[in-house]
């Protein structure tokens, strides 16, 4: 525990160093006519006790304030032994134990503790003119023992290389790297952790589940030596697009939050961000892990409210990372992964190939039994799905760049429950694909074995 920490602190020493010769070769840090720095050498402007650190108080310019609370344990002769808390933070924000900082911003907060380092100090600069009189903010360092250490951050200088740093009790304006002014003017949800990306290589699994809808399953199942991997499990069982079904894993994983909104203890917590029943993106990994992302209501700016990985926090997430779920039902997922049709609720299914031709009905009664027939023949819903999903499930492999030419070689009729009607139609592409024309406006080409494929199994059902 002690490593990491001295690490960052000597990181940080090292970055003040390296900011002291840029000011005093630029120049352009110290107001005009300002009198020569008392010193322009590196130095710390105090050193206290990392075992002697209680708490921290910071006031912003908006009026906010949070105090943070020292969670470092030492023994008896004063070696770190670690921390009371676990978050394995070595602070922690008072009356928010489980509030997560960001790493930058609690190694800040225990180095400003300790230390910290200025690049130059000048005894007579105007406290005004570096924005000390309305500060961005303010400081208040306690100890267990000693007096505190209050310090007040005014403005950047003019170079953004450092910034004026006055403490009471002495009358000189000090010059701290920015890095200083950055992390500690940022409100208390600025220092929150986000979460970020992750690989997806190792995925296994995605899915869609969404309120009101069937739930979208896909699974990869290369490791079976199948030629396409990916394979569609819900709402039915069929192959899926490795290349386009790969592309929204990696979106889904490359998924980050944006900005910390608030923690939530309870279903009304998160209505009040659409989060009660959101959309949800899983994508499993063959370790075991999960990434979930429940998406909630509209942010404003561009945002959505988001919970990542089930946390009870809220973030902000931008919708120009978000892969496109406006329309994002299952039977567009199919249609964007694997189908030609949105086959949710087609009743009848008419197939023209040459001088042949199939027609398969799906009907339901009252009570929501359904019976099929090909052809006008009563079948079994073995006998009947099967050929169904040959039709439905038909996969294409990439957009076409323009309309077909010449008449169809086949066409596949889909009416929906609502009376509207589908038409796909395929034509000869080249010796190796089709291409098929649907209604919508689409223009696809698939393997040609696909779609004779299709065609032999409702041969093979029905000659």
């Amino acid at each position: 525990m002690r490593r990491p920490l001295i690490l960052c602190s000597l990181a940080l020493i090292a970055a003040g160093l390296a900011l002291t010769l840029t000011v005093l070769l630029s120049g352009s840090d110290t107001p005009v006519a300002a009198p020569a720095p008392a010193e322009a050498a590196y130095r710390m402007l105090y050193t206290r006790s990392q075992q002697d650190f209680a708490a921290m108080t910071v006031t912003l310019a908006s009026g906010e304030a949070y105090t943070v609370e020292s969670s470092l344990g030492f023994d008896g002769n004063g070696n770190l032994l670690g921390v009371y808390n676990s978050l394995g933070q070595p602070v922690t924000v008072a009356g928010q134990p489980s509030f997560v900082l960001d790493s930058t911003s609690y190694q800040m907060m225990l180095l400003t503790a300790v230390n910290l380092p200025v690049t130059a100090s000048y005894p007579g600069l105007d406290p005004e003119a570096c924005g000390l009189t309305a500060p961005a903010a303010r400081i208040e360092i306690a100890y267990h023992t000693g007096a505190p250490i209050i310090l007040t951050i005014g403005k950047p200088t003019a170079s953004g290389y450092s910034c004026y740093v006055q403490m009471d009790g002495d009358s000189s304006v000090h010059l701290a790297p920015i890095d200083f002014y950055e992390v500690m003017t940022r409100p208390l949800n600025g220092h929150h952790r986000l979460p970020g990306a992750i690989r997806a290589s190792a995925a296994v699994q995605i899915a869609v589940v969404q309120p009101g809808i069937d739930n979208f399953i896909a699974t990869n199942y290369g490791s079976e030596g199948r030629i396409l991997p990916w394979q569609v499990d819900q709402p039915y069982v069929h192959a899926g697009s490795t290349e386009r079904i790969q592309a929204f894993v990696d979106a889904v994983c490359a998924i980050h939050a944006d900005s910390y909104v608030a923690s939530v203890s309870s279903a009304q917590e998160l209505a009040a961000y659409g989060l009660d029943a959101p959309t949800r993106l899983l994508v499993a990994f063959s370790d075991g892990s999960i990434r979930d992302i429940h998406l909630g209501s509209d942010a404003g700016d561009g945002m959505v409210y988001a919970r990542l990985d089930t946390s009870a926090d809220v973030y902000r997430v931008s919708t120009a990372q978000l892969p496109p779920l406006d329309k994002s039902g299952t039977d567009a997922l199919l249609d964007r992964f694997v189908t030609l049709i949105s086959a949710g609720d087609v009743a009848t299914v008419a197939v023209l190939a040459g001088e042949e031709a199939w027609l398969l009905n799906i009907t339901q009664d009252a009570e929501g039994k359904l019976t099929y027939a090909i052809n006008g023949e009563g079948v079994s819903g073995e006998v009947f799905v099967p050929v169904y999903t040959a039709i439905v499930g038909m996969q294409f492999d990439k957009t076409a760049e323009s309309a077909p030419a010449g008449d169809a070689i086949c066409e596949v009729r889909f009416l929906h429950g609502d009376g509207t009607l589908t038409c796909v139609a395929y034509h000869s592409f080249d010796p190796h694909y089709v291409q098929a024309d649907t209604s919508g406006g689409g223009q696809f080409l698939l393997r040609r074995e696909r779609l004779e494929a299709m065609l032999n199994t409702l041969k093979e059902a029905f000659p």
